[in-house]
């Protein structure tokens, strides 16, 4: 009887056993008489005559399958529940952070110092902006645009120009005046001259005169100052007069019958006045000076550039420069005769010059800006009618500079040369060796002696134009 193992047997008169192929799955019916194949569903495998779930990453999908393995899920995907099959693990690209890229089937977050490129494929190097260079603004500079050496503001003792602070230059001597052909008025403290301490650089000549600051500008309108074909200053307008050929602008000459000068009331001959031993002879006439209103000189100076220097470094003098010069030529330059009286015409006894300092002995006469220096000073000239003074004459000139306002008596214009404009229209007067500033709209000088006349002004009277530079940056 086959009843033992895997055996069964379909024929009669045998006297031995057949055997199931199990190895396929075949086992004995239960009468033993042949074989049936053992299968199993979806989802199991065969283990011998038993059916056995899948199980991980593994799926079986057929019916009847006898099969004793479940096959592996690919690359990508993963078994389902019931392991029949396999479900795709991918996802969409539009699923991805905005640190990840795509990698055909799933997002990958990228590395440190990489981003995902624009269709996140890839993951690519971030490209580093380096840290911004370490920047130091300069010394000279208080404030610098930000990340830059390009200056703001500056440091006291230096001057903005475009975006650089330049060190400010100041004039302490002559030498540093020289570079611009100017005289250099040094501080004075208690009639003490100081020394290395910053002063003033003042212009050699009238503006408008050879060797002076220019008056060329279409803002300004020049005009003969007397003389024939002389000409009107219009109102509201800034003018310069000048002097050219026979026209002069300081007091013409007194002549006799004959035609013969007997007074001069300037110097047109200036070599022939008195100077110290030790300066070259004077060479700045005093009768044709250009003379300007406040308004024409004002904007001359404002735009004298020479040298090193720029248009706005130059100004009209300023009261403390004007200070020192009063006090430099009235109190310690050499003074014609500072003991000599004369008469007043009124019976009674005047000095005959109001200046203070040495009397003035050609071969000791130390001067250090104006009287008795020559070329080698400010040849400012003199407004007094008469007397030896240090410097060129320049007696007013009552009836020329038609348009400008000049009130003495019943005259009501003239040029003045003998007098200085200053800022803000003030002005100074220089006459017989002696400085005097303007006060309450008048200006007064001393004509013969330490009498003083005075005259009414305003900023259309014609004066004389120096400029002054007190600093400048190269």
């Amino acid at each position: 009887k086959c009843d033992s193992g895997y055996k069964y047997q379909n024929e009669n008169m045998k006297t031995s056993c057949k055997e199931c192929d199990t190895a396929n799955g075949y086992f004995p019916n239960s009468d033993r008489k042949g074989c049936t194949q053992k299968t199993c569903s979806k989802g199991y495998r065969r283990e011998g005559n038993n059916c056995i779930a899948c199980s991980g990453n593994t799926y079986q999908s057929s019916d009847n399958y006898s099969g004793t393995t479940c096959s592996a899920c690919g690359t990508n995907s993963e078994a389902n529940s019931n392991h029949t099959g396999c479900n795709s693990t991918c996802v969409d690209k539009s699923s991805c952070g905005s640190n990840q890229k795509y990698n055909g089937c799933k997002c990958e977050t990228c590395g440190a110092g990489t981003e995902p490129n624009s269709d996140k494929t890839a993951c690519d190097t971030i490209a580093t902006t380096p840290d911004p260079p370490v920047v130091t603004c300069p010394d000279e500079c208080k404030t610098c645009s930000a990340g830059t050496t390009n200056c703001t503001e500056c440091n006291t003792g230096y001057r903005l120009v475009g975006s650089s602070c330049k060190e400010i230059k100041y004039p302490k001597n002559q030498s540093d005046c020289d570079q611009f052909g100017a005289i250099f008025i040094p501080k004075v403290v208690g009639n003490k001259i100081q020394e290395d301490t910053p002063g003033a650089c003042m212009t050699k000549r009238n503006a408008g005169d050879s060797g002076g600051p220019t008056v060329e500008y279409s803002y300004i309108t020049r005009i003969l100052a007397s003389g024939d074909n002389h000409g009107t200053c219009p109102s509201n307008t800034p003018c310069c007069w000048t002097g050219a050929g026979t026209t002069v602008t300081s007091k013409s000459s007194e002549k006799d019958a004959q035609g013969n000068v007997t007074k001069r009331y300037c110097s047109n001959k200036p070599s022939g006045i008195s100077v110290g031993s030790s300066y070259s002879a004077f060479d700045y006439e005093g009768c044709k000076r250009t003379v300007c209103n406040y308004d024409a000189a004002n904007y001359a100076c404002a735009h004298y550039k020479t040298g090193k220097s720029k248009e706005g470094d130059w100004t009209l003098p300023d009261s403390a420069t004007v200070d020192n010069i009063e006090t430099i030529i009235n109190q310690l330059e050499p003074c014609p005769d500072p003991d000599l009286e004369v008469d007043d015409g009124d019976g009674g006894i005047v000095y005959a010059y109001s200046c203070n300092g040495p009397k003035f002995k050609k071969s000791t006469a130390v001067s250090y800006i104006q009287s008795f220096k020559g070329s080698q000073g400010l040849q400012l000239c003199d407004g007094a009618s008469g007397g030896g003074t240090g410097g060129p004459r320049c007696y007013a000139r009552f009836d020329g500079c038609t348009g400008s306002s000049f009130y003495r008596g019943s005259v009501k214009s003239g040029c003045a040369p003998g007098v200085v404009w200053m800022q803000n229209g003030d002005c100074f007067s220089k006459s017989r060796s002696y400085i005097r500033k303007n006060s309450s709209g008048r200006i007064c000088d001393n004509e013969k002696s330490t009498t003083v006349d005075c005259a009414y002004y305003n900023k259309t009277s014609a004066f004389s134009t120096r400029c002054i530079l007190k600093s400048w940056v190269e």
